[in-house]
């Protein structure tokens, strides 16, 4: 893998994939209870999420569903996330994993703050999502 030079860094198995190596919109989202990410929301940059009342338990895409949108993904490919808490207090957003995607470290995100996240394709129907680390804003 290499990283690329693009404005908004992504890495690569040194092919070009309309999600693996998009460069998306800023998406808001201020659902009352859990959401369930589309594909197009998931694939980022940047969601700023506001559970709006309560704490959320939001959901990611399925792998197949992300796989499925990049005819041409395969195991390596991946792009980065970032997805930001700007609820109020008491309204901890914690992101669960939708069928075939498996989180590897912390997913829990308090307000204020925000989570950077590596989503990998890992086989034919599974994906991974690193939690990279958390930022305060």
């Amino acid at each position: 893998m290499r990283l690329s030079t693009r404005q908004r860094p992504y890495i690569t198995n040194g092919r070009k994939g309309p999600l693996f190596n998009q460069i998306g919109d800023v998406i808001q989202i201020e659902t009352e209870g859990a959401h369930t990410y589309t594909v197009d929301e998931f694939s980022g940059p940047l969601i700023l999420r506001d559970p709006n009342g309560a704490a959320r338990s939001d959901v990611t895409p399925t792998a197949a569903d992300l796989i499925a949108a990049d005819a041409s993904a395969q195991r390596g490919d991946c792009f980065r996330l970032e997805i930001r808490n700007i609820g109020t207090t008491g309204e901890t957003l914690t992101i669960t994993a939708g069928t075939g995607v498996t989180i590897s470290g912390t997913a829990t995100i308090a307000v204020d703050n925000s989570k950077e996240f590596l989503c990998v394709v890992t086989g034919p129907t599974t994906v991974a999502l690193y939690s990279l680390g958390t930022k305060v804003f």
